[in-house]
């Protein structure tokens, strides 16, 4: 795994894109180092092309295995993540708008979740009378696999691939049989 940036280029100055390609390769170029935000305190920033100051906004460069969140609201894309930098400075400076962010934020968790639980329910028969069938016959595979040091683990495998379930879920389905 590698590293990755982030950057959000505003499509009304696409003409200076076109009329600047040299510059726009140094402000790619500089972004994927990550010199900048560096420099800045770990901080995005904004880039000028042609006659835009502010047209694209460079994300911090981060390792894949180092998670964020990004919210676009209105015209900007900003990090939210308690470890940034930007995050914390929009508390500070406009908490209004932070609170507007999280609340954007919990809402589409909410809805993520409900739109999870509803695939869910259309690919598997999480009906109580289908988990009861699931059950019965995982019961069966785990009186099956009691002598088996990986029987536990393979009737969580089955508890996943017939419900969908997280492993968490899965675990605490498998102790309810």
């Amino acid at each position: 795994m590698g590293f990755l940036t982030t950057i959000t280029f505003l499509n009304d100055a696409a003409h200076n894109y076109e009329e600047n390609p040299t510059r726009l390769v140094e402000i790619i170029h500089d972004a994927i180092t990550g010199n900048e935000c560096i420099r800045n305190g770990g901080r995005s920033y904004s880039e000028h092309i042609g006659n835009h100051c502010n047209p694209i906004r460079v994300q911090r460069t981060r390792h894949a295995d180092n998670h964020t969140v990004y919210v676009h609201m209105g015209n900007t894309v900003t990090e939210v993540n308690p470890d940034c930098a930007d995050t914390k400075d929009i508390l500070e400076r406009n908490p209004d708008y932070f609170d507007k962010q999280l609340a954007y934020l919990e809402q589409q968790v909410k809805a993520l979740k409900k739109m999870r639980k509803e695939h869910r329910e259309k690919k598997y028969n999480l009906s109580e009378e289908g988990l009861a069938i699931l059950k019965r016959n995982l019961y069966s595979l785990k009186v099956d696999l009691r002598n088996d040091p990986n029987g536990k683990v393979k009737v969580i495998k089955e508890i996943r691939t017939a419900t969908g379930y997280s492993l968490k879920e899965a675990i605490q389905f498998y102790e309810s049989i």
